[in-house]
Parts: structure tokens; sequence; C-alpha cells
């Protein structure tokens, strides 16, 4: 089944690339390019000029539900808490400080287009400290053992002034509960951290990262996010990038050469391969491989050994693999890091991708074109005649000019010249070509949802063509799209109920941002962290 998939999510990549001219190779199982150096031998390849009207339909879809990028507005858990409003206030903040750090406008444009060509859409999301980020003072402190008067009733440290069994004025009570203290209480050791000095620690972002089928992997009878017990990452660098990660792994890792490793890996590898490489492999790429399982999935093994990774992994395991070579591994939860589309209209997490109903319009287009063409170029009529009545050395020497009149030498016997010279009959293109040209593309549309007036396109014949009317159809067109439109909404509204507590549990001091007030100037508004 993944195989499939992975078939299926190729050939719309190659669609999508322009490489509409492929086959389906019976040795290598999978979907090829066209190559016209290795036909060399048919005239066909002449006239396969393909117009890739799959992304056109596509890239209208998307640039109409790419407009605007829906906005995040936290609610308060009880609106007469003024600590709640605060809170719900500064999240609002953080959302657009997120939305700054991700770019979140290209994130939103890679989510549509993998939501056209491989269905399912997901989200990693992640902290990361680097330096790039900017710096805050850490305090750096110490432990110090001291001797030190301890309340017995609160555990509160008391000063020393406090107790004194000398002084018959001092009235020997905590500071803290009031608590009457015995004069003749003894200090005991106690551990204080002293602050010793401030270091610099790099600021920590949130990253968020949008993946589709190819390079993630869920179970595909999972209605669900919480019905899949693992969730696979993958991906394709080089060596070098992967060493720079787990420099442990130096020794083990190859090089150099396509790693082919288990069943279904050729396969995935090669359908993550950039479609500019045309069938060749890169030869220092390495597959990193990085796996979610929830604690659930631990109940395949024996029950002492479910004990045990349950004990240690209580959240679920990630789990990091160069090659299938182990690299690392810590306990970590897969739904406080990933966020899956839910598509109503499919009973199932994975669901076809939208380009899937283009591509036989496509191919219908490339045939259409192709016979269009030949048809054409056919249709230029040729003419024979007889060498004893044409002297054809003669006629090369003669430039064609209206009116000019050419001496010839009648068949002996005979003053017609008519039955000397041949002409041979055209083809002629059928008229019903372009009606159903036209039919193919108004099926393209319907099928897709790019009907014309999402890009401006003409009414039909009937329509008076006013600026109300093109407002009315688009609207009526805008309606198609609701359904991938609202789906999406709950999605990016999923990321950021994860994203902005990650953010509050991540931020070590008050952050600034800057917004642009009424009259025009920029204003630095701070996310307090009292507020949090």
């Amino acid at each position: 089944t993944r195989e499939r998939q992975i078939r299926r999510w190729r050939r719309l990549k190659l669609y999508w690339n322009n490489f509409s001219q492929i086959y389906w190779s019976e040795i290598a199982h999978d979907y090829r390019i066209y190559n016209r150096d290795n036909n060399s031998d048919t005239d066909q390849d002449y006239y396969d000029k393909p117009v890739n009207v799959f992304k056109a339909f596509l890239e209208t879809i998307i640039a109409a539900l790419s407009i605007q990028i829906p906005a995040i507005n936290c609610v308060p858990d009880d609106a007469e808490n003024p600590l709640d409003i605060s809170t719900a206030k500064a999240g609002d903040k953080i959302a657009e400080l997120i939305y700054k750090h991700n770019d979140v406008m290209f994130l939103w444009l890679h989510a549509l287009y993998i939501y056209c060509t491989e269905g399912l859409i997901t989200c990693y999301s992640y902290p990361k400290e680097d330096k790039e980020y900017g710096t805050y003072d850490k305090p750096k402190y110490e432990d110090e053992e001291v001797d030190a008067y301890i309340c017995p009733q609160c555990g509160a440290r008391v000063p020393d002034e406090a107790v004194d069994e000398y002084d018959p004025d001092n009235e020997n009570i905590c500071l803290e509960c009031e608590a009457q203290l015995d004069p003749s209480l003894q200090k005991t050791k106690l551990v204080i951290p002293r602050l010793v000095g401030v270091t610099k620690a790099p600021k920590t972002r949130i990253c968020l990262e949008v993946y589709g089928g190819l390079y993630v992997k869920v179970a595909n009878y999972a209605k669900k996010q919480a019905d899949t017990p693992y969730l696979m990452f993958s991906y394709e660098t080089h060596y070098a990038n992967a060493l720079e990660c787990h420099p442990h792994l130096r020794d083990k890792i190859p090089h150099g050469g396509w790693s082919n490793l288990g069943v279904n890996d050729p396969y995935e590898q090669y359908g993550r391969l950039n479609t500019q490489y045309r069938g060749e492999f890169p030869v220092e790429n390495v597959t990193v491989k990085n796996s979610w399982l929830r604690p659930a999935a631990f109940n395949i093994l024996p029950e002492d050994q479910y004990k045990k990774l349950k004990k240690k992994f209580p959240d679920g395991v990630k789990f990091v693999s160069v090659n299938d070579i182990p690299a690392d591994y810590e306990n970590e939860s897969l739904d406080d890091h990933w966020t899956l589309t839910q598509n109503p209209m499919s009973d199932f997490l994975n669901h076809d991708p939208l380009g899937e109903l283009l591509t036989n319009v496509q191919d219908i287009i490339n045939d259409l074109i192709s016979l269009t063409l030949q048809t054409i170029e056919h249709g230029i009529a040729q003419t024979w005649a007889d060498p004893a009545v044409v002297n054809f050395n003669a006629q090369r020497q003669i430039e064609a000019m209206p009116g000019t009149i050419t001496p010839t030498k009648p068949v002996s016997g005979s003053r017609d010249l008519s039955g000397a010279f041949h002409t041979s009959q055209t083809a002629s293109l059928s008229p019903e070509v372009f009606n159903f040209y036209r039919i193919i593309q108004e099926l393209g549309q319907f099928v897709s949802g790019a009907l014309p007036s999402l890009f401006g396109g003409n009414q039909s014949a009937g329509s008076s063509r006013t600026a109300s009317e093109y407002a009315m159809s688009k609207g009526m067109a805008l309606q198609r799209l609701q359904t991938p439109w609202r789906m999406m909404t709950i999605w990016w509204k999923t990321i950021f109920g994860k994203v902005i507590p990650m953010y509050m549990k991540n931020m070590h001091e008050d952050e600034r941002a800057v917004e642009k007030n009424g009259a025009g100037k920029f204003i630095n508004v701070f996310i307090r962290q009292a507020e949090l």
C-alpha cells in the first residue's frame, strides 16, 4: 500500500514539474521520464509539446485559498478573571511573533501545495535554541551550605536575630507563620543557592515545518491523529549534515553511495528525490528517519519489556536513525510536536490529493495538442510532376513571382498539362476536436474547482458581463473551496493551540514585539512573563 501511494505522489510531482511525458517501467516498477535521446528513431516526440494545465488549475486554487491567512484569537478561560484576560492578550501577541519568525505566508502556500499533490498535511513544531535569535542574561548560581534556624512549623528560614534566648525583650517569632519559637532552637545545615555571576544564553524560537505523505508515514487505518500508534518522518541529506547532528556516527554511516535499505526504502527514497535528477541518484546522501511511538505501541512487546519502556518513556519515545543505524532517542510525545489535517470528506487521515482528479485531463490535452500539430503539418499538400514536362533544374533558377509565365513542354500527343501533375489529398482537422477540447477544459475546471471566475476568465455566452455579475460568479466559485478552507483553518488553530504554550514554556525573559500604531509609527509591545 505504501509503495502504491509513493508511486502516485511521485507521478503528481512529475506532472507539477512539467514532466507529463512519463511511462510505466515494468523493470523499475515505477514511473519514468520519457527520454527523447533514447527514442530518436521515431518522429512522435517532435509533436509532443505538452501545455501544463495540471499546474495551472492547481495554482489557481492555491492563489484563491492564500489570499489571507487565518488569524489567531486567544480566548480567556474566565472572562471575569483579569489574569486570564491578560494571558489571552499575551497569547495573541505571541501568535503574531511566531508568524513573523516563521514566514507563515510561505508555510501556508507550501501547505496548499501539499494538499494539491499529496493530500495529508502535517506540521512539525519544535523549540530551537540558537544565538542568531539573540541572547539573554542567565544568572549563574552555586549551592552553598550554611548554618541557619529553620521554623519547625512552616519550614522557613528564620533570621539569626529572631532567635535569642539571652534577650528577654526578643519575642522569638517566625516572620512567615508568626509561630512562637523555642529560644533554645538549634541551627541546622541548610543548602542555599547563591548568585555568582551572569552568562549569555541563546534565545529560543518555535519553528514550524510542513510536510506531506512522502516524508511522513502514519497508519493507513487511522481515522484521526489519536488512532495512529506511530509517526515516521524521513528525509535525505548529505552525510556531512547528519554527522554534524550525530558526530558519534562518524565511523558508522557511509560517506557515499545511494543507500537502499529495507524493502520499501528504495521506493521512499526515489519518491522524495528531486525531479531535476531525471532518474539519476545523488551519491553522498543518507536517509535520516525520526520515529515517534505512543506508549500504547509498547503493548506489542512482552509484559516485562512493556513495563520497562512505559516507565522510561511515559509520554512516548522519539527514535532517530541514520541509514537504519541508531543515533538517538528520548522521551517525547507525538501529539505535542505533530499536527495532522483531518479531511471531513474522507474517512481516514490519508486521502486523495486534489491533483489526482486532473491527471487524466492533462493526458487527454497532451494527446489533443500532439494530434492537432500533426494534422496541421500534414495538411500542407504535395504536388508531383512529370520530369518530361517540367525541367526541375531550370525551375530552381527561376524566382517565384505573381503572374510569372513558365514555358512547359506538353506530353506528346496531348495539349492538356493536367495529366502530368498530381496533388495529394490533405488531412483536415475535424471541427469536433475543438469542441471536445472545450469540453475537457470545462471538465478540468469542474473536477478541480478552478472555475474561470477565480482567475478572471470569461463568463458564459449568455451573461451580461457586468461587474456585479462577475462578483456574484466569483462568490459562487469560492463556495466550492470552503471545504478545504475550513479543514485547514481548524488545522491551523490546532497548531497554535500547541505552539503558544510551547513558546510560554521556553520564554526566559520579557520579549519585545514591534508594531505600527495609528499614526504610522513603530512602537514596542512587550510580552511580560508575569502575564503568562
